[in-house]
This record gives C-alpha cells, structure tokens and sequence, in this order.
C-alpha cells in the first residue's frame, strides 16, 4: 500500500502535498497508540519481573516472564459494578482471606472498622 501509494487526484485536480501529509498524520495519530502502549506495558513488566522477590516458574527465562506478566490481565479488569462481578469476574483478593485474617482484634473488630469509628468519632467533636 505504502510502496505502490499515488497521490489522490479527482478528475484533472491533483491534492497539494501538504494535504497528503495531513492525511498520512491522521492515520498515525490514531495508530501510534498501539506500539506505544504495547512498549509501555513492556517495559513495566520487565522492570516488575526483574525483582528478585517476583515468584519464577521453574526456569522460565526473563523475556518470557515478561510476556506472561504483560499478557495478563490487571486484577481491577472486569465489569464495573462489583454485583455485576460473579463467575471469573469474581475479585480474587476476597477468596484470598485468610492471610488478612490476623487483622482480626480479639472484639471482631477490623482496622476497617475502626478507621470508620474513628470518621465518626472526628465528625461528632
């Protein structure tokens, strides 16, 4: 497309150059995103997978955990409501409770729970 391009004509009417240009710059304007994007992503994901403590699959080489943590999805994608959230869609950090059951003080009462007596407290001084 690129190698066999002419410049558009209608009739006798050849388009100026500058006409061209601003025709091939919108057509990058709204391409440019995806390698960029693309390279963004991976170089986040290398730094991320170059950590010492990052969990290895057996001997998995570095370009490839790169490609895998990059490909994966982000644990906030899904729908947007949390009660449209149900199947695959579930969040994975409330299946995973257990290590946050420390938190837990001898009256049952969570950190989040006191934080917001704690609001309360401050709203009714």
């Amino acid at each position: 497309m690129i190698i066999r391009f002419r410049t558009p004509t209608e009739g006798n009417y050849e388009y100026p150059p500058y006409a061209n240009a601003l025709g091939w710059l919108m057509v990058c304007s709204s391409i440019i995103f995806i390698p960029s994007i693309m390279i963004y992503e991976l170089i986040k994901a290398w730094k991320i997978t170059n950590n010492p403590n990052y969990p290895v699959a057996g001997n998995m080489p570095h370009y490839l955990r790169t490609l895998v943590y990059a490909s994966e999805p982000d644990m906030e994608w899904g729908p947007a409501k949390n009660e449209n959230r149900n199947g695959r869609y579930i969040p994975k950090i409330d299946q995973s409770t257990s290590k946050y059951e420390s938190d837990i003080n001898n009256d049952g009462n969570t950190l989040a729970t006191k934080a917001a007596n704690i609001f309360h407290l401050e709203l009714e001084l």
